[in-house]
């Protein structure tokens, strides 16, 4: 029960399911009200149910979608302009724990693909709880996000939405993806593994990403960006010096 307690503390908005059926969460759910007077929410009918009317409702929501897809070339800073319209905005990205490119992997581990979409679904819904045809923006992607898909019926409606290309000059695009790869990245890795081994593990992600698009980029462009990114490495190791990086990602 202590532990019961524990948990309620740390997800005060959570629920109680089981797997199916429910006898068992309601059977824990009296228990942690006859011990702590804590009326804590169950989802009756258990995962199985509540997975079944996520997907209805996906399903549903993507017929009458109503959204802006908002796309650019990397760089342009399209999560940026989008996070002033909060109410509005349904970030792809966070919910697949993915930037969304070559060199998008986080630290944080993607979500399972059931997870992903419930959690889609459930963004959906509390933004149009007011109104089912709330306006939604997303930023445009492509099918998979990393190791997730975005759901057929949902990226049939999204790839029908109204698109808004935003454009921006070359520095300022060099400039946000120096922010987001270089120092956001870079802080995500030492916060997890510690200064030095985050570093480490920083640098190798991001010449494994470059690793993995050898082919596309060809051989000899792929050699010269090697060489760029590992005298970057040597100079932001050796001053903290973040500015070499601008070359290669330019």
């Amino acid at each position: 029960m202590t532990a019961w307690k524990d948990f309620i503390d740390q997800y005060p908005n959570g629920a109680l399911y089981c797997f199916r059926g429910g006898l068992r969460s309601k059977i824990t759910q009296q228990w942690i009200y006859d011990e702590f007077k804590i009326n804590y929410p169950r989802i009756g009918g258990g995962y199985k149910e509540m997975r079944s009317f996520l997907m209805a409702e996906l399903e549903s929501m993507s017929t009458s979608l109503n959204s802006f897809v908002i796309g650019g070339r990397t760089g342009v800073g399209k999560t940026n302009f989008l996070a002033q319209f909060e109410n509005n905005f349904i970030d792809l990205e966070a919910a697949a724990h993915h930037r969304g490119s070559a060199f998008g992997t986080r630290v944080k581990e993607q979500p399972t693909q059931i997870n992903f979409e419930n959690l889609l679904t459930v963004w959906m819904m509390q933004k149009r709880k007011e109104d089912p045809r709330t306006l939604l923006l997303f930023e445009d992607e492509s099918r998979t996000i990393g190791s997730v898909h975005l759901p057929i019926k949902f990226l049939e409606a999204f790839l029908s939405q109204k698109l808004i290309i935003l454009e921006g000059e070359l520095e300022d695009r060099v400039n946000t993806t120096l922010a987001s790869y270089v120092l956001d990245s870079l802080n995500e890795y030492i916060e997890k593994h510690g200064e030095d081994n985050g570093f480490q593990m920083w640098k190798n992600y991001l010449l494994n990403s470059l690793f993995k698009i050898q082919k596309k980029l060809g051989m000899e462009l792929y050699e010269r960006l090697k060489i760029e990114m590992e005298g970057a490495f040597a100079i932001h190791a050796d001053s903290g010096d973040v500015a070499a990086h601008r070359t290669w990602y330019e």
